[in-house]
């Protein structure tokens, strides 16, 4: 594993402890599975970068914003869900 995806799942962790989104909320907004999302917060799985991508444009973050230190403050469910919106009007066009 790179430290890129190790550092990643350090934070996911650190993130979904902190109560701010649920796993099966990033699930649902991600599509990927509780389970894929487990792997990857546990670092038992080296993500690809799409995956990576779409977990911290869920939470509102861009890969680079989520890696520099990690989420220096937890978003709440409508900034989440504002990003997503946002990433998918964008691919619309």
């Amino acid at each position: 594993m790179s430290k890129k995806t190790t550092n990643f799942g350090f934070y996911l962790k650190k993130y979904l402890e902190s109560g701010a989104i649920q796993v099966k909320t990033l699930a649902d907004i991600t599509g990927l599975s509780i389970y894929a999302i487990y792997l990857i917060r546990d670092g038992k799985t080296d993500p690809k970068e799409s995956t990576m991508r779409s977990i911290a444009t869920a939470l509102g973050y861009s890969i680079s914003e989520f890696l520099a230190d990690g989420p220096n403050h937890a978003h709440d469910l409508n900034d989440c869900l504002e990003a997503v919106t946002k990433a998918v009007k964008k691919c619309q066009k």
